[in-house]
């Protein structure tokens, strides 16, 4: 079996996040309980909060605390990054639940 290089890997996962992407999931005719919204950040966190009109608007919860060190994952590979306030740069994809788990598991393969 060949070895592939981090950058390809990094790559690869990059393309298949970015494939699973989906803003359209924050759908604004819904009520904002009926519409859940995921997300998964470039540690291995894993967030749920309302969607529709109320997406942003409140609090984001934890449903799985993050995994993996700060450093293995690049936030620049994830379609939508910010800064926090202690100048550290964070990505993240808005997903389907079930996405942001299959994304973790590709995560955690990362130079391995």
């Amino acid at each position: 079996m060949a070895c592939i290089s981090l950058e390809q890997q990094l790559n690869e996962l990059k393309d298949f996040i970015k494939n699973l992407h989906n803003p359209g999931l924050i759908d604004q005719s819904m009520a904002p309980n009926g519409n859940i919204i995921y997300h998964i950040y470039e540690d291995g966190e894993i967030t749920h909060q309302k969607g529709s009109y109320a997406y942003k608007q409140r609090t984001e919860f934890v449903e799985k605390y993050p995994s993996l060190p700060a450093y293995k994952i690049p936030a620049d590979i994830f379609p939508i990054t910010h800064v926090d306030h202690f100048d550290k740069k964070h990505g993240y994809a808005i997903v389907t639940q079930e996405n942001a788990y299959i994304i973790l598991e590709r995560m955690k393969n990362v130079g391995n």
